[in-house]
């Protein structure tokens, strides 16, 4: 299974923060008119952030990895970038780091 494009994940829908209406990725909402331009700037530099991390694992450098995975975690939370971040905590061998936003990440989701 291939990864979406980037440009295909910013064609797809989102919701307007101001008024809630769905919507396809546009500079502004259709509803409220809402300048969204920022909104997609950030879900781009978010994007690129979790697909450097990803390319860094893959080349075996869990360190650089694990820079690009928390500032991913920075943009989107560390509820949503909690198994990314678990995995470089990991294979970088910071156990209690790794233990300890495990168990965060359990009782957030109870």
């Amino acid at each position: 299974m291939t990864e979406p494009t980037l440009e295909r994940a910013v064609e797809e829908e989102m919701r307007c923060p101001t008024c809630n209406a769905r919507q396809t990725w546009s500079d502004e909402c259709r509803r409220c008119k809402c300048d969204l331009s920022l909104l997609q700037q950030c879900w781009r530099t978010c994007e690129a952030e979790r697909r450097r991390c990803l390319r860094q694992l893959r080349a075996g450098r869990p360190h650089r990895a694990l820079r690009h995975a928390r500032r991913y975690a920075i943009i989107v939370g560390a509820t949503e970038a909690s198994r990314l971040l678990g995995a470089c905590l990991l294979l970088c061998g910071h156990w209690p780091d790794a233990c300890a936003l495990a168990g965060d990440t359990m009782r957030q989701n109870r």
